[in-house]
């Protein structure tokens, strides 16, 4: 018989749109989002990328083993997930690192297949709409518009 593998679901530990800006700082800031989260054993630094002229996003990031930093984490499953259905599918490299590139939509989690466990990061609730002809607004009710960049971003992490 198989040995079930634990399910974890890491911690939101760092993320870009809630460091203060700078005051009297004019920057349009970066298109994307940076998030770090974390298990007991691993880290999962994250970029999310709008992909300009499409409703998609591509899901950028690099698991790390915090137990014992020099071990990787390669070909691990990445795999994001609406419900029970599978949106995009990917595996780490050597490095372990990964993209995952999916349509952008409410109720998606990301889940990364290790050795001993199956981390999931929280719910994204996100939304798309076109603004302005080629840009797309990506968005959930609560959070602030940064105004002034070029993709607008706007997505909530449900913990």
């Amino acid at each position: 018989m198989k040995k079930r593998k634990k399910a974890t679901t890491a911690q939101l530990l760092f993320d870009s749109l809630a460091s203060p800006q700078l005051q009297g700082m004019r920057s349009a800031g970066p298109s994307f989002r940076q998030l770090l989260y974390g298990t007991d054993d691993y880290r999962v630094d994250l970029q999310i990328e709008p992909q300009e002229n499409t409703e998609k996003m591509a899901l950028v990031g690099q698991i790390l083993n915090a137990r014992f930093p020099g071990e990787t984490v390669s070909a691990a499953p990445v795999t994001v997930v609406k419900g029970q259905k599978v949106r995009a599918l990917s595996a780490t490299n050597r490095f372990g690192e990964f993209r995952v590139e999916c349509e952008v939509e409410r109720g998606l989690q990301l889940r990364v297949k290790l050795p001993q466990e199956v981390v999931s990061l929280p719910v994204f609730e996100l939304s798309a709409r076109r603004v302005d002809g080629s840009q797309v607004l990506i968005d959930s009710p609560g959070i602030r518009t940064l105004r002034g960049c070029k993709m607008y971003l706007r997505n909530q992490i449900s913990l």
